[in-house]
């Protein structure tokens, strides 16, 4: 699970949505005994990481302790999730699902152009996991540039968070 902790997701309460979507597909992922992890990003990169457990209240203990706020490293986020999953296929076989609840303000290139980014790194990450995003922009009244239609192109399914 990758989770926006942006400041973006503060607008309209979606941070408190967001960590109630996590609760639920940690549970699931219990239920069903998955791996889970889970990697907030906010600032300059991934903030918070915990690695694949199958104890889902681990993941559930931190939720409410993340902090929220800044910038948006959207770019660095895709990039932590191939390098992980590249890393883990040896250890962890399977399917790879990435979960990315965002609302897709991206604001902290790693080199350049943040579109191209995202859509280059998304399409990459599609490649090695099926990629479920969970759009949680607050809709009009919020405005500013989302980059959701450009990880639409390679995401398994787009969900309305």
């Amino acid at each position: 699970i990758l989770l926006d902790t942006s400041g973006s997701m503060g607008v309209a309460r979606r941070i408190s949505a967001a960590k109630g979507l996590v609760y639920k597909l940690a549970e699931e992922a219990y239920v069903k005994r998955n791996y889970v992890a889970l990697a907030a990003f906010r600032g300059d990169g991934v903030d918070y990481f915990h690695p694949p457990t199958r104890h889902y209240e681990k993941i559930v203990e931190v939720l409410s302790a993340l902090p929220h706020g800044g910038s948006t490293p959207l770019s660095a986020a895709l990039k932590f999730a191939i390098d992980f999953i590249s890393r883990s296929k040896q250890k962890l076989r399977g399917d790879y699902w990435v979960y990315l609840i965002t609302d897709g303000k991206a604001n902290v290139p790693l080199y350049g152009d943040i579109r191209r980014e995202v859509q280059g790194l998304a399409a990459e990450l599609s490649k090695s996991a099926k990629l479920v995003v969970f759009d949680a922009s607050p809709g009009s009244f919020y405005p500013g540039i989302s980059y959701i239609d450009a990880l639409a192109q390679y995401a398994y399914a787009i969900e309305k968070l």
